[in-house]
């Protein structure tokens, strides 16, 4: 009948569009639209009650303008910011100063929206699969415990920062284009 033949011909006169996914985040009480190119909500809905655990906890952990930072980077990924902001977040602090509690919050908070990754492969040229974890294009990137004392190469590094077009080679798969929109947050007990 040709139906296969005549629908491949019409497909291939269609113009080659290309949206990402998930760049927008939404919370559950939000309906995504069409237009938002968005996969799911967050399972919690935005709301202005007080939260004084978390008051006491960051007031306890942080200094007020150390605190500003992070909130101002927390909430830049909410409002999409993030995707053009060139800055990361790197905690430096001994053993038990909280790094992995403000981490854990973030990832809590953001749920499907992470990936974790390795700062130390990203700094060695020799690494061709340092760039996988970004391969979904998370919102946030995390590396609870990084060592950014031994990159030989932050050319990789810098890039994902800038959100340059980059070349992601995933096992298995041909070499593509992404532009990385991911916030990267390391902690380290390293200066």
């Amino acid at each position: 009948s040709k139906t296969y033949t005549d629908y491949k011909s019409w497909m291939s006169k269609l113009p080659d569009s290309h949206n990402p996914l998930d760049s927008k985040i939404l919370f559950a009480n939000q309906t995504p639209r069409r237009e938002d190119y968005v996969t799911g909500t967050l399972s919690y809905s935005l709301s202005d009650n007080p939260c004084p655990a978390y008051e006491e906890l960051m007031s306890t952990l942080y200094d007020p303008d150390e605190r500003e930072k992070l909130e101002w980077g927390i909430g830049s990924i909410f409002t999409g910011d993030s995707a053009w902001i060139q800055k990361f977040f790197v905690l430096y602090g001994s053993s038990g100063s909280g790094k992995s509690t403000i981490l854990n919050l973030i990832t809590k908070l953001l749920e499907d929206h992470v990936s974790y990754f390795d700062a130390a492969s990203l700094g060695r040229p020799s690494d061709q699969f340092a760039l996988e974890p970004f391969k979904s294009n998370p919102r946030v990137a995390i590396q609870h415990d990084g060592n950014l004392a031994r990159i030989t190469d932050n050319s990789r590094l810098n890039s994902l920062v800038s959100h340059e077009t980059m070349v992601m080679n995933e096992k298995g798969k041909s070499l593509y284009e992404f532009a990385p929109e991911a916030m990267l947050f390391v902690g380290t007990n390293l200066p």
